[in-house]
């Protein structure tokens, strides 16, 4: 899970054996459609495991307020839930808020 204790290392760094994508699920424990997409985040980290970190960001958690601050000045907004953030090399690339099918997940 991406928190403060985490994000510089997981989100705005890549170790050179790591993917250079990074998919962050911004979620809640109460969010259905969060829970209706989880299945297919876990088959697309299966499936992209080698180009693609996928990591879970609680936007309720008690350890991010840093990490909101920082998602805001790269310009990202949490508006909907689910959100997914694709971060490339550490920079936001692309977003999207509400349900998402496969194909939109991959495009």
């Amino acid at each position: 899970h991406l928190d403060d204790s985490n994000m510089k290392n997981l989100l705005f760094s890549t170790p050179p054996d790591s993917p250079s994508a990074v998919l962050v699920d911004a979620y809640t424990q109460w969010c259905g459609p969060c829970k209706l997409i989880e299945p297919l985040i876990t088959s697309t980290a299966e499936k992209y495991s080698n180009q693609l970190s996928i990591l879970k960001y609680d936007v309720e958690g008690s350890n991010n307020q840093d990490l909101k601050v920082e998602l805001l000045l790269q310009g990202v907004r949490v508006s909907g839930l689910p959100t997914l953030i694709l971060y490339w090399e550490g920079e936001p690339v692309a977003s999207h808020s509400g349900v998402i099918s496969e194909e939109g997940l991959e495009d």
